[in-house]
């Protein structure tokens, strides 16, 4: 893999085949975005990166979710994506800072299922620079699970009423103790 990578920083002529078409593809998903700002067309992407590469690649997959989105979605498409993107890291970061309001058990639950969620997010997203996950299934729900986890948070605490008082005569962190 480390080699194979590495090929894409030399001259074009001494890259991996596949690495260096894979970089014309690119190229031409650029023009193909700039001659169309709000897209082709979901799923044109194929049909068109042709006519953007002077016809040396016919019906060939972007290989990356964000330049496929882009293409097909235009400039409102990727910022949709990228504002999903966003609101599946703030549901976790938020469900995080709440899980720690909740008690023990269901704590550790919560936060666990977040650093997976969180785990799995980073991942997919990696994974997206290379591979076009747009229409796979597998990454809107990975997508959407922060959200569940932050609503099932949310239920919880709500669930779990208010926290308890602190004792008489001791300071709490809330209070400037810690």
């Amino acid at each position: 893999f480390r080699a194979r990578m590495s090929t894409i920083t030399r001259p074009p002529e001494q890259r991996d085949r596949s690495a260096q078409n894979r970089i014309e593809i690119w190229r031409g998903g650029v023009k193909m975005l700039m001659s169309n700002p709000l897209g082709v067309g979901p799923g044109n992407f194929d049909q068109d990166i042709a006519r953007y590469t002077a016809g040396r690649f016919v019906n060939r997959d972007a290989h990356s979710t964000y330049l496929c989105c882009a293409c097909d979605l235009g400039f409102p498409g990727l910022a949709l994506l990228g504002m999903l993107i966003l609101n599946a890291a703030r549901s976790l970061r938020r469900s995080m800072k709440q899980a720690h309001e909740l008690p023990g058990e269901l704590q550790n639950r919560v936060l666990w299922m977040s650093y997976g969620a969180a785990a799995s997010l980073g991942a997919l997203l990696t994974y997206g620079l290379t591979a076009t996950l747009i229409y796979f299934e597998a990454f809107w729900w990975v997508l959407a699970l922060p959200i569940c986890i932050s609503r099932a948070t949310e239920n919880a605490l709500a669930d779990a009423g208010p926290a308890p008082e602190p004792a008489p005569g001791r300071l709490s962190a809330t209070a400037g103790g810690l």
